[in-house]
Parts: structure tokens; sequence; C-alpha cells
């Protein structure tokens, strides 16, 4: 053996490693643990180096690992735990100096490790069940060679004891509350041990292996929550309730005016019509306003959608009031092309008051083509006047005002814009 107060100190390190995080976590513990691991053990080429610095390297078969774990599993997902270990392989051959030697007999290697894994542990999903973890550990390895003979040659059994450390990964499955089984690998390498040889030298090497496993581990114990019983509600004190406050009917409106009959003085009121405190009509105007179309459209402008909304409004307000809606062009173009287009205005106007409330049946839509123009065609602005819809009341209820009146000047302005140059120059050579 060699190194011995130092490997004697590590572990004292460790140990304090592993009761620090036990105490951190204890708080918390789902329950402690025991299982079995066992599997294949792969060894790379052990490098051995002699006193004169002579290396050679000793080539090993597949081998066995089977071992105990113990430990506590927590609900953060953090177990630390005990591992140990026997790794066995057999030797293989030696190559020294450009020389290959048969070799026999096996490597063995005894390990106690103290290491801290992470459990992934989510609320639900595939890995509620199915758990990866990663981690690793340290500790201590007796390596030792048995029954060895390279090239005939019988070598004396010699072990040490070695300071090891290791990484690991792998993945749990829960298949009940208190069992689980694991797919382990572990990548274990140690600090250099010193080995007797025939002859009596010695040869110093590092032992590392990587070994594939398959493991069961047993919880003894699961903290659940208990729950707190809470106590029992005081009843209060048993209160008459209140007779229900049962509200007057309300007066009654035969004609719906918002006045009660034994106010109203005009019983029988149509519906729709404003009333006075006595409940009889208060005189009421609607104003109907046209609007302009840019040259060659039907698509209505912003000042025209403007006015349009104030006379849906009013309309909406007397439902007996209809209309008839007339769509008239400027003199640019053939009679029967600006007909047509005159009743694509007020078509367009008709949807567009339909689209606001106003009920289809109290809206008619007719083209006058050029016919009645009311501005002079040879200029621009009176072109942009004659491009309009105008309304003419059919059938007007009692007590209601209707005005009747031309566009905006902003509804007129807007109309301007859009009319060729060729036109313009035009209609300029016909003054």
């Amino acid at each position: 053996m060699k190194n011995q107060k130092q490997l004697s100190s590590r572990f004292k390190k460790l140990a304090l490693v592993v009761a620090a995080v036990g105490s951190s976590f204890g708080a918390m513990a789902a329950g402690p643990y025991i299982g079995v691991e066992a599997g294949a053990n792969l060894l790379d080429k052990q490098t051995l180096k002699s006193p004169s610095g002579a290396v050679s390297k000793l080539n090993l078969k597949s081998g066995f690992i089977g071992g105990l774990v113990g430990g506590y599993s927590f609900d953060n997902g953090f177990r630390p735990e005990l591992e140990v270990d026997i790794r066995q392989n057999s030797l293989r051959n030696l190559r020294s100096g450009g020389t290959t030697f048969d070799a026999r007999g096996h490597e063995r290697a005894v390990t106690a490790m103290g290491n801290l894994w992470y459990d992934f542990k989510p609320a639900s999903g595939m890995f509620s069940r199915l758990r990866p973890y990663i981690g690793g550990g340290l500790g201590i390895a007796n390596v030792s060679l048995d029954n060895a003979s390279v090239g005939g040659v019988r070598q004396p059994n010699s072990s040490d004891g070695i300071f090891a450390y290791q990484g690991g990964a792998g993945l749990g499955f829960e298949i009940t509350r208190n069992l689980t089984a694991s797919l382990d690998y572990r990548y274990l390498k140690t600090e250099d041990g010193t080995f007797d040889t025939a002859g009596g030298g010695t040869v110093d090497a590092q032992y590392f292996a990587h070994s594939l496993m398959a493991g069961l581990r047993y919880t003894f114990s699961h903290q659940v929550p208990v729950p707190v019983a809470l106590p029992a509600p005081v009843p209060e004190p048993m209160v008459a309730a209140p007779a229900p406050v049962v509200a007057p009917p309300p007066p009654a409106d035969s004609d719906g005016d918002g006045v009660p009959d034994f106010l109203d003085k005009c019983p029988n009121t149509p519906h729709g019509f404003k009333v006075d405190a006595n409940g009889c009509i208060i005189q009421q105007s609607v104003i109907l306003r046209g609007v302009n179309f840019v040259f060659n459209k039907t698509e209505l402008t912003d000042p025209a959608k403007d006015t349009l909304n104030e006379v849906a409004a009013g309309m909406v307000g007397q439902p007996s009031l209809s209309v008839q809606i007339g769509g008239h062009t400027d003199s640019v173009g053939s009679d029967a092309y600006n007909l047509k287009l005159s009743q694509g205005r007020a078509s367009s106007v008709r949807s567009y008051l339909i689209s606001k409330g106003v009920a289809a049946a109290n809206l008619e839509a007719k083209g006058f083509g050029e016919s009645t123009p009311i501005a002079d065609n040879k200029t621009e602005e009176g072109r942009a006047e004659n491009r309009r819809v105008e309304f003419v009341v059919l059938n007007k209820p009692e007590n209601v005002k209707v005005q009747t009146t031309d566009s905006t000047e902003q509804s007129k302005s807007a109309a301007t814009a859009g009319e060729p140059a060729s036109v313009k120059k035009a209609m300029k050579k016909k003054k």
C-alpha cells in the first residue's frame, strides 16, 4: 500500500461531504432505499510504468461488475448514496518494447464510493415515471492482480488501495411506488497504484473502466403530507330572515311612449315618436343631405360617409319615413353608361344606409343618369356637383318635418379628386 495517510485524509473529507448533503436535505426526505446492480465491465488498456521509465500496455478482456447500493431519495431530486461494487476482468496480453506477450490471470477492483445523484422528477408527462439521473462520486478502490502470468512467467499476487472517482448517468423507471428499475452507466478512474512484479520489481498503474449495468432498488417509505384537520365551523345564531320586499308593479303605459296612462294627455301615440311630459308628440325634423362622388366611381368618399351617418341616424328614429335615393352623373360619357353609373351610385348609398340600421323597405334606389344637372358641366366644380345622390321623400309621418338639402362643401371637394387630365382638357375645348 502507498499513500495511506493521504487516502485517509480524502476519505474524511468525503464523509463530511456526504454527511452535509444528508443533513441539508433531510427535512424533505422521501425515504431510504437499498438495491442491487450488475452488468458488464469494459476496461481501457492499463498503462504500466516501471521505476526506470519503461511503459507497457496491459490489455484485458471484457468482464463483469456486481454490487450493492444504499441511500436516501429526496423529493427535490437529490439522492446521496453509498455504492459497493466488485469489478473483474481477465488478462489478455501485455505489450512491452514492441513485443506482445500472452497474459493470464485477472484484475479485480473492489470499490466503495460515496455518490450524489440528481433525479429529474417532473410532476407530469413521460418523465414522471421514467426518470433520468446524473451525478458522480468519490471513494476508494482496492485493485489487485491475481494468479497473473506474462509470457509464461508467473507474477506475484499484488494489490493496492487507491483513491477513486467516478461520473455516471442512467434512467430509472418506477415499477411501483417503492420499486425502481434502472439502466446505469459509470466511468471509474483511480490514481496510480503500485504493484509487485516477478523479480522483486514494481510498476505503477491507474485503473479506469466503463461499466454498463442494470439495477433494482427498493424505497422503504415515502413521505405523504398528512392532512391537517380544520376546526369545525361554529354555527352562527339563527336569525329570522327579513320578509322579502315586493316592488310595486310599474304604472300602466298602454301606448309605450314612456308616459304612464294616468299622466298621458295624448293616448295611443304611434310608436317611435318623441313626446313631451304630457305624452303628446313633439314636432320633429329629419335632414336628408345629399352626397357627391369621384369621377367614374360608385364608392363613397369619407365626407360622404360622414353625411350618410347623420342621415341614417335620423331615419332610424323615424321608422315610418321612406325615401327615394336618386343617383346622378355629369355629362362625360354616353347616356347609357351614365344611366348605369347613376344606378350604381344610388345602390351604393342604399347599401350603406342599410348597414347603419335603416330598414331596407324604406329605401328605393333609382338612377337618372346625366338628365338632371344642377350645375354647369363645362367646369370641373360643376361636374363634381352633378356627380351626386339626392333624396326624395316618398312617405312622411305626421308631426315630422323632413328637410332635403345639398351636399356639404367637404363632399363636393372630395368629389373633384380623381378626374383625369384628359377629361378636363376635352371639356375645356367644348366651351
